[in-house]
């Protein structure tokens, strides 16, 4: 679901990874390596999957992408 998120070129279908990857956030502590490949595709996103990324990155706990 990640690399579909990140890579995929249609907006509603990374939104849509975007979606289920935060609902696995909200039923399970996963670490911020599982996501991390986001960040990169950052730049390339719409406002709305933005929201999303953000919240998945802060649904990790991680202090900072270092750690």
């Amino acid at each position: 679901m990640v690399g579909l998120a990140a890579n995929e070129p249609v907006a509603i279908v990374r939104e849509s990874a975007l979606e289920s990857i935060s609902e696995a956030f909200n039923h399970y502590s996963l670490p911020l390596g599982i996501v991390a490949s986001l960040a990169a595709a950052m730049p390339t996103m719409e406002p709305a999957l933005l929201a999303h990324t953000l919240y998945i990155f802060g649904t990790t706990h991680a202090p900072s992408p270092a750690h």
